[in-house]
C-alpha cells in the first residue's frame, strides 16, 4: 500500500501537467505555476525535476533575465501531452 506522502507525491504531479495543459502550449512561470497551486503544495521544484527527467515538461532557467520572483518558465513536452491525453501508457508515479 502506497503511504500518504506518495499518494500526495502523484497528484500534485498530475496537477501541475494538468495546470500546463491549460496554457495552451505557453510557458508559464514557476512562480505562477506555485501559486496556481498553492492550495496543493508550497515546494513544487521536486515535482518540476520529476516531471522534467520523465520528458513531459521542460524547464527554463530565467533568473538571470531580471523578472522579479520567477526563476524558471514551465512548459508542457509532447510528451506530457501524449500522456495527458492517454495516447502513451499511463505513468504510476503521476495521478491523472
Amino acid at each position: 500500500m502506497a503511504s500518504i506522502e506518495v499518494i500526495k507525491n502523484r497528484e500534485i504531479r498530475g496537477c501541475i501537467l494538468r495546470a500546463l495543459a491549460k496554457t495552451q502550449f505557453r510557458a508559464i512561470s514557476d512562480h505562477s505555476l506555485a501559486l496556481a497551486l498553492v492550495s496543493v503544495t508550497t515546494d513544487i521544484y521536486p515535482h518540476l525535476c520529476y516531471l522534467a527527467d520523465k520528458g513531459y515538461i521542460s524547464v527554463v532557467d530565467v533568473r538571470g533575465d531580471d523578472i522579479p520572483g520567477v526563476e524558471s518558465l514551465v512548459n508542457l513536452t509532447a510528451k506530457g501531452v501524449d500522456l495527458i491525453e492517454g495516447s502513451i501508457p499511463g505513468d504510476v508515479g503521476i495521478v491523472l
